[in-house]
């Protein structure tokens, strides 16, 4: 079900990718954290996201747009994970140094724990349990700011809040911050 829900959402948005103008691929590096927003920023758990930026509607005032990622992330205990993300974003220019956006979307986390998982056979023995992972449904809302968006190379930093959902039986969800800094190159010069 959750991979039909992907899909849809997917292939939804899949067409307004070819109407865009001017878009963006961007490289940034993360960490990441366990706690409720703008709670903590250490310890340093570091990962790295890659994105497609496609914009589109744009006006004097800013521009609105679809953001397509993949990341990973090292956390160590409880887990590392992998994820694929979908967002919509708002974008307000101040001037020609810096832009501010806002966003709100969609993502799939699949997680891996990083200790050994042992379950109990027929025979009463503690066997090694194999590691294939768990997925993970993330909703996020973010806020970025982009310095010098005019050039075709821009720095940028970003925060975006995530919720992991059906984490376990016993906990349904688990917060997330994302913190991340990197940079974003124009395929095409305006």
């Amino acid at each position: 079900m959750r991979t039909l829900i992907f899909a849809v959402l997917l292939l939804g948005i899949y067409g307004t990718c070819f109407a865009q103008e001017s878009p963006r691929l961007s490289l940034s590096f993360t960490n990441q954290q366990n706690s409720l927003p703008f709670t903590r920023m250490g310890p340093v758990h570091p990962g790295f996201e890659l994105a497609y930026q496609p914009i589109q509607n744009q006006t004097s005032y800013g521009s609105a747009g679809w953001l397509f990622a993949v990341g990973a992330f090292h956390h160590g205990f409880p887990a590392d994970g992998i994820y694929a993300r979908a967002a919509r974003q708002w974008t307000w220019k101040t001037g020609s140094f810096l832009d501010l956006t806002g966003s709100a979307g969609l993502g799939y986390l699949h997680t891996f724990t990083t200790e050994p998982v042992y379950w109990q056979n027929e025979a009463g023995e503690y066997v090694q349990k194999a590691q294939w992972g768990k997925p993970h449904l993330m909703p996020e809302v973010g806020v970025q700011a982009t310095l010098f968006p005019n050039k075709r190379l821009s720095p940028f930093f970003n925060y975006r809040f995530a919720v992991e959902t059906f984490y376990s039986h016993f906990l349904f969800v688990l917060p997330h911050n994302f913190y991340g800094f990197g940079l974003t190159y124009q395929l095409t010069q305006k």
